[in-house]
């Protein structure tokens, strides 16, 4: 697994080096936890072309500091969103084979336009349980997706889920969140393990 990267890290990289960076950890993935964890991803030549259209804000200490404490900045960063929120021109299936036939995509969703407006470079999209309906990360279209630093919490989850006990077990993950848990917003993967570094 690749060493977490720290928002600091993704922000000091080009353009073509973060595009570059994100690409090659999602080709480093086993093909079936790629295809279960990854619903969307944006073309590293988009992706480039989003990250150069970043406003890096101030570069002297004292105003990046105070902007930082009006607004959260996170120019450069690329990020996921699970497969739930619009984004204008991606099909938003939530999990399922067939919403995208029967809804139209009607436009980027609040949390999109907000966080390009704090220069965050949408990077791709997440699967998720179907219709964000349990708990366990089983799909049976696209396949279940462990926990990255904790691949085996999958296989306990359906064994506690099967006797009734329903639910995740030691939920440590909240690290990287961009939102609460409920938002359905998913921490930016192999980001950082604390968003404050």
């Amino acid at each position: 697994m690749p060493v977490a990267l720290p928002f600091s890290a993704w922000q000091t990289m080009t353009p073509a080096t973060a595009a570059r960076e994100v690409h090659a950890r999602v080709a480093g993935l086993p093909d079936a936890l790629r295809s279960a964890a990854l619903a969307w991803l944006t073309p590293e030549h988009e992706l480039l072309r989003e990250l150069e259209g970043v406003d890096r804000g101030p570069t002297d200490t004292a105003t990046l500091r105070e902007e930082q404490e009006r607004v959260p900045s996170l120019p450069g960063v690329p990020y996921f969103l699970k497969d739930l929120f619009d984004v204008a021109g991606i099909p938003t299936r939530a999990g399922s084979t067939f919403l995208d036939r029967v809804r139209s995509t009607p436009g980027d969703s609040t949390w999109v336009r907000r966080l390009r407006e704090w220069g965050a470079a949408f990077a791709g999209k997440t699967q998720l349980v179907e219709f964000a309906s349990g708990l366990t990360g089983e799909n049976p279209h696209y396949g279940d997706c462990p926990q990255p630093r904790f691949p085996r919490r999958l296989e306990q989850r359906l064994c506690r889920a099967r006797r009734g006990r329903c639910g995740p077990i030691g939920n440590r993950d909240r690290y990287g969140r961009l939102g609460p848990r409920a938002s359905g917003l998913v921490r930016p993967l192999w980001l950082s393990p604390d968003p404050r570094r």
